[in-house]
């Protein structure tokens, strides 16, 4: 089983080649757009680990943009008693799926 452990978005994120993943924080990119993330804090391959200090230099996760969304809109609601003050707020965080093609260890 062959996994990394990425930052990307300002989260870290466990992932595995074949499978989509949301990331936040990320510009607003095109759809079926590559990208080669190099920040990967562990990787493991058949029970071979290997850390980072705090990035491993010569691994690289290949990735593919799938769409760009936006998650469920969050509503706020503030208010303060006996004054007559109400507020609300929505946010609608900004989204990307990837979807994870290969992790690959570059010759040095």
């Amino acid at each position: 089983m062959t996994y990394a452990i990425i930052q990307t978005g300002g989260h870290q994120l466990f992932i595995e080649p074949g499978n989509f993943y949301n990331i936040k924080n990320f510009p607003k990119t095109k759809s079926d757009t590559l990208l080669k993330i190099n920040r990967v804090l562990l990787f493991n391959s058949n029970n071979e680990i290997v850390i980072g200090q705090p990035f491993i230099k010569n691994i690289t996760v290949e990735a593919r943009i799938t769409k760009n969304f936006q998650a469920p809109k969050i509503l706020i609601y503030k208010m303060r008693r006996k004054k007559k003050t109400r507020r609300k707020y929505g946010q609608r965080q900004s989204l990307i799926q990837v979807f994870i093609e290969k992790i690959e260890l570059n010759k040095i």
